[in-house]
């Protein structure tokens, strides 16, 4: 079984790479964390893993066809329709600053969630229920609300 990076890690990685960016760093003290009620975070945080894989998640399906002939010639037509549970809220930009809808995915051999959108060929941010009113369905595994984040800002 894989393992993620939990909210110790997630700190120091992002005081890194605010560091290395020349910014002040986010986080100091990324090894005592507390929560906006002062409370000390322990534990690992988000199970990214067991939000990504819901075994149970439904699916649906149609699809129809038609098809015929007639002297005056032949018709074809066909409609389909998919739908799958999953995360939903996620954005992707890339170095012109527009947003797109992306699609959520964990990359099992590098351990980490990839966000992906067709219109974004290099992704440079990435952001989680931005739009207003947006209602977002990732939860913890204390079964709270993931709250709203960008990475561009």
């Amino acid at each position: 079984m894989s393992t993620s990076t939990g909210a110790i890690d997630y700190a120091i990685l992002q005081n890194e790479r605010k560091v290395q960016n020349g910014m002040a760093p986010l986080y100091m003290a990324p090894y005592n964390l507390v929560d906006a009620n002062g409370d000390r975070i322990t534990g690992f945080g988000t199970d990214w893993q067991d939000l990504l894989f819901n075994d149970n998640a439904p699916i649906t399906q149609h699809d129809v066809s038609i098809s015929g002939a007639s002297e005056q010639g032949n018709y074809y037509l066909s409609l389909g329709y998919f739908d799958q549970e999953g995360i939903v809220g996620f954005e992707v930009a890339g170095a012109d600053g527009q947003f797109y809808a992306a699609t959520a995915r964990l990359n099992e051999s590098h351990k980490s969630i990839m966000v992906s959108a067709e219109q974004v060929a290099a992704p440079t941010a990435v952001r989680y229920c931005f739009k207003a009113f947006q209602p977002g369905n990732l939860k913890s595994v204390r079964g709270l609300p993931v709250v709203p984040f960008r990475s561009d800002r």
